[in-house]
């Protein structure tokens, strides 16, 4: 056992007796050092005695692995397998998708860890996985485990190195058009009526709608003012006439007095092409017209909701991922999908600009698609920004991508867009 360390003399009228006492404590400190190894040695194992340059070297030498890749089928569906394995980050690869695929981290109680969300996983340590996943026919999972947090550090900076990016391929072309569907015109006057409603008299009221679909509602277009006639004060309805949108599922309606009338109703395509029209009872509740005719809409009362300038549609969410001339990119294995644009103009007589927005599929939904964010091209507005750009899109937690148009504008414009995917 070394001794207790001494303090050093801080004047010593003896200077090479000083240097001989400085190397005489310094032996009992390595002294310690070698009884501190000794000690964790004996309480952890060898192996984890070692620091991470002393692991390294062995790794080097053969003595010690630094990680290890298990590999599982996807075929059959997992829930809490029990992977026994040590170590202190984890990093995923499927040729498949990353929805559903996650891991437990030492036991049962603890929360999945879906690698969708997270990947790689790495700061802590653990000593055993539970893996879990949906059932993807033909695919495999890569579970890269390493022992040292360093080694994270140099499998990534390898994966950086041997990145290779695809060919690169044609996806939409000559597109001149947002991937929406289109606002509503302005309705069109029709009938008024004495009596049937609870609208006042000789009172003008402005009635607009929107259209919608499963992923959003379009802007409004100009309201339509109708005037009830003389007469009973409380008793009067109006109508008007609403034409179909292509590829609405339905309209939000809007009807008041207020320049901005409040929402009263929304109505299904169906409803609206009816040959009965349709009659809005009160707000939030309609019945099908007295033979009113297709597209009639006759309002008995005022909306009590939000405007129809209200932040919701002031804008055209009405996207339409699940057109059928839009084809899904698989970027099932692949980390990256850099996506190429081009925007072709006749000429500058108006100012260009165009947007995309990628959507992603739900796999677990596959009807679903999920929007990510816009990437918006700076066109002509400085040195640096011509016409054509790229973008870099994260695909590691998708499977199918499609890439749409939310605004184009310009003189003749239209837009092609290629991608490569990249490992």
């Amino acid at each position: 056992m070394a001794t207790p360390i001494k303090e050093l003399p801080l004047e010593s009228p003896d200077p090479l007796g000083f240097l001989a006492s400085i190397r005489q404590h310094l032996g009992e400190i390595e002294g310690h050092q070698k009884e501190l190894h000794a000690l964790v040695k004996a309480l952890v194992g060898p192996e984890r005695a070692l620091d991470p340059v002393e692991r390294r070297k062995q790794a080097e030498g053969g003595k010690w692995t630094p990680y290890t890749v298990r590999s599982f089928a996807l075929d059959t569906a997992r829930t809490d397998v029990a992977i026994p394995v040590e170590g202190d980050f984890i990093h995923a690869w499927t040729d498949g998708a990353y929805a559903g695929i996650g891991v437990r981290f030492n036991k049962l109680d603890n929360d999945v860890v879906y690698f969708q969300r997270r990947n790689p996983i790495y700061g802590f340590g653990f000593w055993q996985l539970f893996l879990t996943h949906t059932a993807q026919a033909g695919r495999t999972l890569d579970l890269l485990i390493g022992r040292d947090a360093s080694v994270y550090a140099e499998t990534n900076q390898w994966e950086q190195r041997v990145s290779v990016r695809g060919a690169t391929t044609l996806h939409r072309n000559a597109i001149t058009a947002v991937d929406k569907i289109a606002a509503p015109v302005a309705m069109t006057s029709g009938a008024t009526a004495a009596t049937g409603g609870s609208l006042a008299a000789s009172t003008t009221y402005n009635m607009v709608a929107s259209a919608y679909n499963r992923w959003g509602v379009t802007a409004v277009p100009a309201v339509l003012g109708q005037a009830t006639g003389a007469g009973a004060p409380s008793t009067h309805v109006v109508k008007g006439t609403l034409a179909q949108v292509t590829g609405a599922d339905g309209y939000d309606l809007f009807m008041g007095t207020p320049a901005a009338p409040l929402w009263v109703d929304r109505i299904t395509e169906a409803e609206r092409a009816s040959a009965n029209g349709v009659e809005i009872t009160a707000v939030g509740t309609h019945q099908a017209g007295a033979a009113l005719g297709a597209g009639v809409i006759q309002f008995n009362v005022v909306g009590t909701g939000v405007a129809s300038t209200s932040a919701n549609f002031a804008q055209n969410n009405a996207y339409t991922p699940a057109a059928a001339g839009i084809t899904a990119i698989d970027c099932s294995g692949y980390e990256k999908m850099m996506v190429m644009v081009k925007l072709a103009l006749t000429d500058l007589r108006s100012a260009p600009s165009l947007s995309i927005v990628p959507f992603v599929r739900n796999e677990l939904s596959t009807d679903d698609w999920h929007a990510d964010s816009i990437g918006i091209l700076s066109l002509l507005g400085a040195l640096g920004q011509p016409l054509v750009g790229e973008l870099a899109l994260d695909v590691r937690a998708a499977a199918n991508v499609k890439l749409l148009i939310d605004t184009i504008a310009g003189q003749g414009a239209a837009a092609s867009i290629w991608y490569a995917l990249t490992r």
